[in-house]
């Protein structure tokens, strides 16, 4: 026998040994449970234990989530006290209903316990006594309706449209302003539908009698709590030249289907800066 492993199985023994009557390092519950509804498709899942879980432990080797076509499910694991959760990966703006759970019908979650060394441990290093297993539904990843998208993901704000969380312009100032060939940048409160992330929402326009329409390429990154959305003229900005950036009525829509909440914002005209010189105003 490996010296190595008899000296771990001493250690987990004498563990549970002085533990003084506690109650074993297990998992306690699963929230939601196996039984609820269907995850959405940017639901966390918290995994309850017994006793506080040591961080450093809790990787995708001992919390195994593997959905139901074979691809381990994507994103990360936040850990307090005894509380794990795993927190799927946003969706993305080329593939906006392929997040964490991507469009698996479940995924299965998998604990492994002692005697094994690559499960999730105390705070005092205990192995889990018992392992766990449990398979939890996941939402449908069909394309939605408008009046379906509750259906398909929480609504993180709760009912309370996205929102821009920095500022274009500096207070009193009459332009935003940007540097030749630089790029606009939004920062939302939330997560945004990709597909209304586009130039009819957020919309570029030459600062003349007609408004034309400005060519713009536009980036969405985003992650569980906040979306990122850069966007500049695809031939760059240009000095000498003016623009306004509208925003609102139609704008974004989060991922519940509620509309971004312009405050005002609506419309906004930018400058182009001369070369080398800094552009403020759009700190957060």
């Amino acid at each position: 026998m490996n010296p190595s492993w008899t000296w771990y199985s001493g250690l987990a023994l004498l563990l549970a040994a002085c533990s003084g009557g506690e109650e074993e390092f297990r998992v306690v519950e699963a929230i939601p449970p196996a039984s609820a509804e269907p995850l959405r498709l940017n639901e966390p899942l918290t995994f309850v234990f017994s006793r506080a879980v040591d961080p450093s432990s809790v990787t995708a080797r001992s919390l195994v989530l593997r959905r139901s076509d074979g691809v381990p499910a994507e994103g990360r694991f936040a850990v307090e006290d005894a509380r794990v959760t795993f927190l799927p990966r946003a969706v993305g703006a080329r593939a906006p209903l392929d997040g964490g759970y991507g469009a698996a019908a479940s995924v299965e979650a998998e604990l492994e316990a002692f005697p094994s060394r690559l499960g999730v441990l105390s705070t005092h290093g205990e192995p889990l006594a018992r392992p766990h297993r449990s398979r939890h539904a996941i939402v449908p990843a069909a394309t939605p309706p408008a009046a379906g998208f509750p259906a398909l993901f929480l609504d993180v704000a709760r009912g309370i449209g996205p929102r821009l969380a920095n500022r274009l312009k500096a207070p009193g100032d009459r332009f935003a302003t940007v540097p030749p060939g630089g790029h606009i940048h939004l920062q939302f409160t939330e997560p945004l539908w990709p597909p209304s992330v586009n130039q009819e929402t957020i919309r570029l326009l030459y600062d003349n009698p007609d408004r034309d329409p400005v060519d713009t390429v536009i980036e969405l990154v985003q992650d569980q709590e906040s979306a990122i959305v850069e966007l500049w003229p695809r031939d760059g900005f240009q000095q000498g030249t003016r623009y306004l950036l509208g925003l609102g009525e139609p704008g974004v829509l989060d991922l519940a289907g509620t509309e971004f909440d312009a405050g005002g914002v609506g419309e906004v005209p930018i400058r182009v800066l001369e070369q080398g010189a800094a552009a403020p105003g759009q700190d957060g």
